[in-house]
């Protein structure tokens, strides 16, 4: 998308594509004028280093950065125990089924110790 000159209540702007950040700048002042579309250029190379290619989302292209997490997390998902089910904060390692385990040499835990 290229970057747009154009103007609104609050003055005139630069910006990225039709739904970009505004940059204003002041009428008649070069540099002024100059930081605003530099900016506006800057936002659209930002848009194109996360990935967006163009195409609308979810119409070909990949979309920036959402799209990558959702499909990373999707081949995760047989790894990652569910929501609800599977071992709480409080337990060891073990089969998941019963009580943790014990470990060897620890006094008043079942199974070992002064009994």
């Amino acid at each position: 998308m290229p970057v747009q000159r154009s103007k609104d209540s609050d003055g005139p702007y630069y910006q990225w594509g039709e739904s970009g950040k505004k940059y204003h700048y002041t009428a008649g002042d070069a540099g002024s004028r100059r930081r605003a579309r530099e900016k506006a250029k800057k936002q659209g190379q930002a848009a194109h280093a996360a990935g967006y290619d163009g195409s609308p989302p979810g119409r070909g292209g990949p979309s920036p950065r959402g799209s990558r997490r959702r499909r990373d997390l999707g081949r995760l998902g047989p790894v990652l125990p569910r929501l609800g089910e599977g071992r709480h904060a409080d337990e060891r390692p073990g089969d998941g089924v019963g009580p943790p385990p014990a470990r060897p040499g620890v006094e008043g835990e079942a199974g070992h110790g002064g009994e």
